[in-house]
């Protein structure tokens, strides 16, 4: 007596059929877009404000040089006070001076003057000021030549 056997041939199984195809969506896309634009228009104002930055702090910086250039001019100051003004390329300055009031007087204490000097540059316009105390220049010794 013959046996039959039955084989069954078992083909792979076939990849489940998507219900949509594969991809982005116009919108995933037009949202991606958007978020990249924001990235990129950020990064560019940081990079284009750290330039800027430098270029006010340099002219900061040499406003500082003349404001300090001019307060070394005079270790004192006229009886009379110190009024000046001037240019010094790009910057102007004005120096101004006024009794200052300690409360203390004598022979060995001077008498002190406020001085403020004012360097202004730039479009906008800035200004440093710089305030310090400096002795009175005291007068000539009768009899004697300075």
């Amino acid at each position: 007596m013959t046996r039959w056997h039955c084989v069954r041939r078992v083909s792979p199984p076939l990849p489940p059929r998507p219900s949509r195809l594969q991809g982005f969506t116009l919108l995933e896309v037009l949202v991606a877009l958007a978020i990249l634009g924001m990235s990129l228009g950020l990064l560019y104002r940081a990079s284009g404000s750290g330039a800027r930055n430098v270029a006010d702090l340099e002219a900061y910086q040499r406003a500082v040089i003349v404001g300090q250039s001019l307060l070394d001019l005079r270790s004192t100051v006229p009886a009379a006070g110190w009024n000046d003004a001037g240019t010094d390329g790009d910057y102007a300055w004005r120096v101004s001076s006024a009794p200052f009031s300690t409360g203390l007087s004598g022979p060995n204490v001077p008498p002190l003057h406020a001085v403020e000097i004012v360097v202004g540059w730039g479009e906008p316009r800035r200004e440093l000021v710089l305030h310090t105390l400096r002795p009175e220049r005291k007068p000539p010794e009768p009899g004697r030549t300075p």
